[in-house]
């Protein structure tokens, strides 16, 4: 399962290079959905590295920020 996860997370950041560039939130979401139809998959956030969450699965957490790693 770790390996899987491992394989998930790599490939998700493969393909959000190009939305994150050029900052296409919407895209970045669809591509956060898709994760969802993996059966081992709750949820997923992409956040900035200052912690603000830019995109998740669970839209009403975009925005928020964490308070540390």
């Amino acid at each position: 399962m770790l390996e899987r996860g491992s394989i998930l997370v790599r490939t998700f950041a493969q393909l959000s290079r190009e939305p994150l560039l050029s900052l296409q939130i919407t895209r970045l979401e669809q591509q956060l959905d898709s994760l969802l139809q993996e059966k081992d998959v709750l949820n997923a956030q992409v956040y900035t590295t200052d912690y603000k969450i830019l995109a998740a699965t669970d839209r009403k957490m975009e925005g928020w920020s964490y308070s540390g790693k």
